[in-house]
């Protein structure tokens, strides 16, 4: 079995490199990375990682879009190219570049898969909060007030509108088995931040089995590039197209709601 990472890149000059540093030695086999057409100076980065760190990987892919096409589209790339490269058995965990997934928890999310019989397994902060105490070191990292309450929102909602009980929808932290990519028609969904939801969608429709397991909830000063009301736009559309059409669901076709 091979250990794949995945990074979706735009505007990571500042914390890439750290990102990939602090990957865990010995256990990750392949690293892909996908700049998704960064106006800053992330491909001379990206260049400069390829060298720096190529004797800590078998292999560093490395792509790019000559323009943005969004988060969505860079994880579609990966995907694509996870599943060329791969074989049954072999997994791939998605990392931020801006360092918000924590890389040294990519072991957590692997030891799940050897546990259970899951699929599909989702890094949680929301697990976290709920079952850590937040020290005065934590406060000072978590998610900012409003946006846990627009989490808690967003994935009752999403909950209840999917028949589903996640803790969050939009976790960035995710591994999946090769097995699992290749039963998901991911290329038709959102190019945007909804991505993430849709293919946990996906999933569900598709009887794939997903878990989820506690991750440390960092969040970096960075800026970030991701738009709430895009994406709380993007989730609604989901919601009603999703009830609009669940009841003409066929699997042989793939999913419906789009």
């Amino acid at each position: 079995m091979s250990i794949y990472v995945g990074i979706p890149v735009y505007n990571g000059e500042k914390t890439l490199k750290n990102v990939i540093n602090r990957i865990p030695d010995k256990l990750v086999d392949y690293l892909i990375l996908v700049n998704d057409g960064s106006t800053d100076n992330t491909a001379l980065v990206i260049s400069d990682c390829v060298k720096k760190f190529k004797f800590k990987f078998k292999k560093i892919v490395k792509l790019s879009h000559g323009k943005n096409r969004g988060y969505g589209a860079a994880q579609k790339t990966i995907y694509n190219n996870f599943l060329k490269m791969s074989t049954k058995g072999d997994i791939v965990v998605l990392l931020h570049a801006d360092g918000q997934t924590v890389p040294e928890e990519i072991s957590v999310l692997l030891k799940r898969f050897s546990n259970t019989d899951a699929e599909i397994v989702l890094g949680s902060r929301a697990l976290w909060f709920k079952n850590n105490k937040q020290s005065s070191s934590i406060k000072s990292r978590k998610m900012p007030h409003y946006k846990r309450i627009g989490d808690k929102i967003l994935t009752f909602l999403q909950n209840k509108a999917f028949g589903m009980k996640l803790s969050t929808f939009t976790s960035g932290y995710r591994a999946f088995r090769n097995e699992a990519l290749k039963k998901l028609d991911y290329e038709g969904l959102n190019d945007r931040q909804a991505f993430d939801s849709e293919i946990l969608v996906e999933a569900k429709l598709k009887n794939i089995k997903l878990t989820e397991v506690p991750v440390y909830p960092f969040y970096s000063d960075e800026v970030s590039n991701f738009s709430l009301l895009d994406y709380i736009i993007d989730v609604f559309k989901l919601i009603y197209f999703y009830n609009k059409s669940k009841n003409k669901y066929n699997k042989k076709r793939g999913v419906q709601y789009r």
